[in-house]
């Protein structure tokens, strides 16, 4: 199934400017470049961290995608696996990713594949259950931008996509995230390049981003990658971006947030709505989804969930009365 978009059209709206970078391009690539880059010492705390997650939960196959995977099938470049027959063991594995160009990722999302390698090569997965709301029904956009309003917070988009990434890649201790590494760091931001991955940042006028999140648009569909920040500001820019994928028609809203496979959701995500389907239904609702979409710079919109607030508190006052 492959989305009918061509990725140079697009290309052209991420020239330089998009991030408050250096005035030339060769100058933002290599911040980018240093961004993207991980230390040794950044390495050894995503390698301990995806570790020490598989000896607590006896799964060390399956999370360490090390030399194992390397004597199962792998695809011939531009092929893909099909989501529906992954291998039993390790669970939900399906092949490896020989190919992370943004029409391979496109193609593969479109698919209902994901990408994971918190340590060794990156994998295509296809989990049994994925953690999914529908655009309209995640958490409460009036109180989220209260939320911004008491903290003097603001909220953009697209403009610090390597910041939130980079922050999103380092493990997590709280709530399972793995972090990766920095190759498929680069695929993300090439799909960024490309107009089909997107940030969303809070941050204070001037300075840089205290929580965001980021992921990747496919059709209708928009899949949350990872997170950063405090549970409760995160959950708030989690919704805050359902207010703006609700007014754009889109359809599913999953949350990965660099868990692993399998891995249930936050409690915050599971507050705001976020619940858990089979795979099968998940890739019945992406097969009617995966059209159309919005491959293009985003743009914050305060009206929208300014207007949600003002209608709340309208609301109180004639109950009040």
């Amino acid at each position: 199934m492959v989305i009918a978009i061509k990725l140079e059209e697009v290309a052209s709206l991420f020239s330089e400017g998009i991030e408050p970078a250096p005035a030339t391009l060769s100058q933002r690539r290599l911040r980018r470049k240093a961004l993207l880059h991980e230390s040794i010492v950044q390495r050894f705390r995503r390698v301990g961290a995806s570790l020490a997650y598989a000896a607590a939960r006896a799964r060390a196959p399956e999370l360490a995608c090390g030399l194992d995977l390397l004597t199962r099938a792998c695809p011939r470049s531009g092929d893909l696996p099909d989501p529906d027959q992954p291998l039993a063991f390790p669970r939900g594995f399906c092949a490896l990713a020989t190919d992370l160009s943004p029409h391979a990722l496109l193609e593969a999302y479109s698919r209902g594949l994901s990408l994971f390698a918190p340590v060794g090569p990156v994998g295509w997965w296809s989990p049994s259950f994925r953690t999914i709301a529908t655009p309209g029904e995640v958490g409460n956009c009036a109180a989220a931008h209260s939320e911004l309003v008491r903290s003097g917070l603001e909220a953009t988009m697209d403009t610090a996509f390597d910041e939130i990434l980079a922050a999103c890649a380092r493990p997590h201790r709280r709530g399972g995230r793995l972090g990766f590494g920095p190759k498929l760091m680069r695929a993300y931001a090439d799909l960024h390049e490309a107009g089909l991955a997107h940030s969303l940042e809070l941050r204070r006028p001037g300075e840089a981003p205290v929580a965001g999140v980021f992921g990747l648009s496919v059709g209708r569909v928009f899949v949350m990658e990872g997170c950063y920040g405090p549970d409760h500001l995160v959950a708030a820019a989690v919704a805050l971006l359902d207010r703006h994928l609700t007014a754009w028609g889109y359809a599913v809203h999953e949350a990965r947030l660099g868990l692993a496979p399998g891995a249930g959701a936050p409690r915050w995500a599971r507050r705001l709505g976020f619940r858990p389907i089979s795979r099968r239904a998940y890739l019945e609702r992406l097969r009617t989804s995966v059209s159309a979409g919005r491959p293009a710079r985003w743009t914050f919109d305060p009206q929208l969930c300014e207007a949600l607030a003002v209608a709340r508190l309208q609301l109180r006052s004639s109950v009040a009365m």
